[in-house]
C-alpha cells in the first residue's frame, strides 16, 4: 500500500505538472491599470534612494531591451515622524535620492506624486538601532570548492535578546574602482540552525538577510566564504573587499522571505497569494537599514 501511495503522489505531481503546459486562449485578466512600483530604502550611510517604475498589463509583447520602466520626473518627499523634511532629486531617470541622514528610533515614510499615476505612500518604518561590530575576523590561506584561494570573513558583535532583530550582509569586490558582481561567495554553514537566508541585489551588492532567531545564543555564528579571485581570461585577485554588516527594519525581511516562498516548484500545490508590500496605491518596498562597513585591502 505504501509503494501504492507514492505511486498515485508521482502520477498527480505529472498530471498537475502536463496541465501546467497547456495552452490558454481566449481569457481576459483583469487590468486596474499601471501602478507605480516602489524600491528603496533610508540608510545612515547613504540617506533616501529609491528606484522608481510602473507595472505593465499582463498581456501582450514586450522586449525586455526596448521596455523602459522607469518614471521620471515625480516629486518623492521623505517624512520623519510624520513631517516633511525633504525632497528627493533624480540624477537619473528612475532613480531618487536624498542625503538626509536618518536618527535611530525615529520613523519614516515616502510620498509619491507622478503624472499619471495615483499619489502613492509607504507606511511608517522605525529606523533601528546600530550594531556593535566587535570585529570581522579575516582567515586565508584554503580553497573554495571550486579549488580556488579563498578567505573566509567572520563577523562578531552581539545580538540584544530583547529585540526581535534582522540583519544583512554584503560584499563589494574591486579591480581598481571597478566593482564586480559575480558570484564570488558561497553560504555560510546554516544548516545547524535550520535557517535559508534570504538573498537579494541592491545598489550594487549582494545581500543576505537573516533574522536573530537563527542564532543558537547571542553571538553571531556564522562565517562568510569568498573566493579570491574573478575569472576572465585568466585568474585576476582582487585588490579590495567592501564587507557590509546592516540591521534592518522588518519590512525588507517580510519582502524576501515573501519572494523566496512564492517562487519555483513550490508555486504548483501552493495557495494563491499577494506579495508582501507596504507601499498604498502600488507594489514595492522601503525599508530602514543600518550599515556598518569595514574596507580589507589584498
Amino acid at each position: 500500500m505504501r509503494y501504492l501511495s507514492k505511486y498515485l503522489f508521482v502520477v498527480f505531481v505529472l498530471y498537475m505538472l502536463a496541465a501546467c503546459s497547456k495552452r490558454l486562449d481566449n481569457y481576459d485578466l483583469e487590468y486596474s491599470g499601471d501602478r507605480l512600483v516602489v524600491f528603496g530604502n533610508i540608510s545612515n550611510e547613504n540617506g533616501v534612494t529609491i528606484y522608481l517604475t510602473h507595472t505593465l498589463p499582463p498581456t501582450g509583447t514586450y522586449y525586455l531591451d526596448e521596455i523602459d520602466v522607469n518614471v521620471s520626473a515625480a516629486i518623492i518627499t521623505l517624512l520623519e515622524n510624520n513631517t516633511v523634511v525633504d525632497t528627493l532629486v533624480e540624477p537619473e531617470p528612475g532613480l531618487y535620492i536624498t542625503s538626509y541622514l536618518p536618527t535611530p528610533g525615529n520613523s519614516y515614510s515616502i510620498n509619491v506624486i507622478a503624472d499619471g499615476f495615483e499619489t502613492t505612500f509607504s507606511e511608517n518604518v522605525i529606523f533601528p538601532q546600530p550594531v556593535n561590530l566587535e570585529e570581522v575576523v579575516y582567515e586565508t590561506d584554503f580553497e573554495d570548492i571550486s579549488g580556488d584561494p579563498a578567505f573566509s570573513l567572520e563577523p562578531v558583535f552581539t545580538d540584544d535578546p530583547s529585540n526581535d532583530n534582522f540583519y544583512s550582509f554584503g560584499f563589494r569586490f574591486y579591480i581598481e574602482d571597478t566593482v564586480i558582481l559575480y558570484d564570488v561567495f558561497e553560504s555560510p554553514d546554516d544548516a545547524p540552525f535550520g535557517c535559508s537566508p534570504g538573498i537579494f541585489k541592491f545598489n550594487n551588492t549582494f545581500l543576505k538577510l537573516y533574522s536573530d532567531n537563527c542564532f543558537a545564543g547571542t553571538t553571531f555564528p556564522f562565517k562568510f566564504i569568498c573566493s579570491k579571485v574573478y575569472h576572465l581570461e585568466n585568474i585576476v585577485p582582487f585588490e579590495k573587499c567592501e564587507f557590509e554588516c546592516n540591521v534592518i527594519s522588518k519590512e525588507l525581511f517580510d519582502y524576501v522571505a515573501n519572494i523566496s516562498e512564492t517562487e519555483g516548484i513550490e508555486l504548483l500545490l501552493s495557495d494563491p497569494k499577494l506579495n508582501y508590500t507596504n507601499i498604498t496605491n502600488g507594489f514595492g518596498v522601503f525599508w530602514a537599514q543600518i550599515d556598518t562597513t569595514l574596507v580589507y585591502n589584498f
